[in-house]
C-alpha cells in the first residue's frame, strides 16, 4: 500500500513538473514545450450591463511566421459587439466571477472561475488583476493543433461598480508534429 502511495504521489509530481512552465507563463513569454504565441485579444467593456465589449485580435509571432506581417499588426474585430454576461462578487480583498468560453470552442474546463486580487486603490477607486489559463479545441481549427490561453485581467471598480473591464487573452498553438 505504501509503494502505491508513493508511485502516485511520484506520478502526480511528474505530470505537475511538465505541466507548470506551460501554465505559469505569462503572455508575450515563450512557454516552452513547443507553444507558441498566435494572436492576442484584447476585450474592453465599460462595465454597463446595457452596453457590449469591443474586441480586437492582433497577430503574434506564429500568426506573422505563418501569414506575414508584423508581431502586433490588427488581424481583425469589432466595436460594441461582444455581450458582456458577468456577475461579480467581491469577497474580501478579492473580485470573483465566472469566465465562459462562447458555444463553438470545447475549453477544459468550458467555465472558470475567476479569481482576482486587489492591485491597488486610491480614492474609492480599486484595481483587481489576475489571470487564468485554458486548453481548447476549436472544431474549424486546421488539423493537428493544440491551443491554449492566457487570459490577464484588469478591472477597474468605482464606488463599488465595475468601471472598466479590460483582459488581453494571448493564443497560444502547439502545431503536432
Amino acid at each position: 500500500m505504501k509503494t502505491k502511495i508513493v508511485l502516485v504521489c511520484v506520478a502526480v509530481m511528474l505530470v505537475l513538473a511538465s505541466v507548470a512552465p506551460v501554465i505559469a507563463g505569462p503572455p508575450g513569454k515563450g512557454l516552452g514545450q513547443g507553444w507558441k504565441e498566435y494572436v492576442t485579444v484584447k476585450v474592453d467593456w465599460d462595465g454597463n450591463p446595457l452596453h457590449q465589449g469591443d474586441w480586437n485580435v492582433y497577430a503574434g509571432p506564429y500568426h506573422v511566421e505563418l501569414y506575414g506581417g508584423t508581431d502586433g499588426d490588427f488581424v481583425t474585430g469589432c466595436a460594441a459587439c461582444l455581450d458582456m454576461v458577468y456577475t461579480f462578487t467581491f469577497v474580501g480583498s478579492t473580485l470573483q466571477f465566472d469566465e465562459i468560453y462562447v458555444s463553438g470552442v470545447e475549453a477544459y474546463p468550458q467555465t472558470h472561475h475567476v479569481v482576482l486580487h486587489v492591485a491597488g486603490t486610491a480614492d474609492g477607486v480599486v484595481t483587481y488583476t489576475g489571470s487564468i489559463t485554458a486548453r481548447y479545441d476549436f472544431p474549424g481549427s486546421a488539423a493537428g493543433v493544440t491551443r491554449m490561453d492566457v487570459i490577464q485581467y484588469k478591472v477597474v471598480v468605482t464606488d463599488g461598480v465595475v468601471t472598466i473591464f479590460h483582459y488581453d487573452e494571448v493564443e497560444y498553438i502547439q502545431p503536432n508534429a
